[in-house]
């Protein structure tokens, strides 16, 4: 659970093509734009309001482990 200094760095490609079929309707457009306004917000809870207005996703692993990279983005506040 290290702090990253970019989310769209920090995902594997094995991940990114789970995130975008599972948490972006198998859109990678859609995957890269949030990703870059994620890596753009100033603080986490910029990050958490933009995920919670934009998106609606079950609890599961795979967005548990998409919502833990992004709080590794701001770690260090």
């Amino acid at each position: 659970n290290r702090p990253v200094s970019s989310i769209q760095s920090a995902i594997g490609i094995n991940d990114r093509f789970q995130y975008t079929r599972e948490l972006f309707d198998n859109d990678s457009e859609k995957f890269l734009e949030a990703v870059k306004k994620l890596d753009s917000k100033e603080n986490i809870k910029e990050a958490v309001d933009y995920l919670r207005h934009n998106y609606k996703w079950k609890k599961n692993e795979t967005s548990l482990k998409f919502v833990n990279l992004v709080k590794r983005r701001f770690i260090h506040e």
